[in-house]
């Protein structure tokens, strides 16, 4: 495996803001969110967990539909520096972003670690 970039901010011309939500999607309050940012005419990045992708199919492409990015937030949302890289990649990554995939067409070019926690030994 390559060597992966971490980033956590990025230089740009203009003002912008990055919305983000993090362990969707699901039934109830990802509805209600994806109303609100289509009345206000605004985009955000979804940062999903591939059992919620799977379980909530329509949810999922629902966010698509109207616009929004897919990133993988790992499938079950475990604590990275508890976890061998392997299990990361392949139990946690490849199958949220694989799933992803399936469902948008799009594999996902973002990857945010549940509960922020990332090491240099993870992946780099």
């Amino acid at each position: 495996m390559g060597k992966s970039n971490l980033c956590r901010a990025a230089t740009t011309e203009k003002k912008v803001l990055a919305l983000t939500f993090d362990d969707g999607p699901d039934k109830q309050n990802i509805p209600l969110l994806l109303d609100i940012l289509k009345s206000e005419g605004v985009r955000a990045t979804f940062f999903v967990l591939g059992h919620q992708v799977k379980k909530y199919v329509e949810t999922t492409k629902r966010v698509i539909n109207e616009g929004h990015q897919l990133a993988n937030h790992s499938w079950s949302h475990p604590d990275f520096l508890k976890l061998d890289n392997e299990k990361i990649v392949k139990r946690e990554l490849l199958l949220t972003s694989k799933i992803i995939e399936k469902i948008s067409g799009n594999y996902p070019l973002f990857m945010r670690p549940p509960y922020g926690n990332i090491s240099r030994n993870i992946i780099f």
